[in-house]
């Protein structure tokens, strides 16, 4: 006479390695570039080694680090007159200061004033203000999902994709 067939051993060894793949597969491990230049879901934000001591030695404070996900990493600091420079960090390890036309609260009230609401520090949108360098000039970016501007260095908007 046969013995009816206990799967239950092999059933939970089945279940077991299906939450295995499951939980692996779902891991929290970040996604690396992809060597492109593109930005990929899950990229670091590059931030430059010890920009902060290099920012003491030039004899400057910052006021906002602009971290973006690859190089250059910029911040914005003023010195001991509250002159504003925009510090180019890059990866080959060259430090470029560039003088600020406008201060960094002014543009963001030039921002506010241009979208028709504050961007408040604690508000998500803040979080839209970048400094970027685009063809090799500085620029002011904002975008919310609905408001797109860009500004100079000077604070006038342009479009940076456009070579003058």
């Amino acid at each position: 006479m046969k013995k009816p067939f206990k799967g239950g051993v092999l059933m939970l060894l089945v279940v077991l390695s299906l939450i295995n793949l499951t939980l692996n597969g779902c891991s929290n491990q970040k996604i690396q570039s992809n060597n492109s230049g593109d930005v990929v879901a899950g990229d670091t934000l590059y931030v430059h080694e010890g920009y902060q001591k290099k920012l003491e030695s030039l004899k400057l404070t910052e006021v906002v680090a602009m971290p973006y996900f690859k190089s250059p990493f910029i911040s914005v600091a003023q010195d001991s007159n509250g002159t504003q420079f925009a510090v180019i960090f890059r990866e080959s390890g060259e430090i470029y200061r560039e003088q600020l036309s406008v201060r960094y609260q002014e543009i963001i009230n030039l921002i506010e004033s241009k979208v028709g609401y504050k961007t408040y520090l604690s508000d998500e949108n803040f979080k839209n203000i970048h400094l970027f360098e685009i063809n090799g000039k500085l620029v002011w970016s904002y975008d919310d999902g609905k408001n797109k501007l860009y500004l100079d260095k000077e604070g006038r908007e342009t479009e940076p994709f456009i070579n003058k």
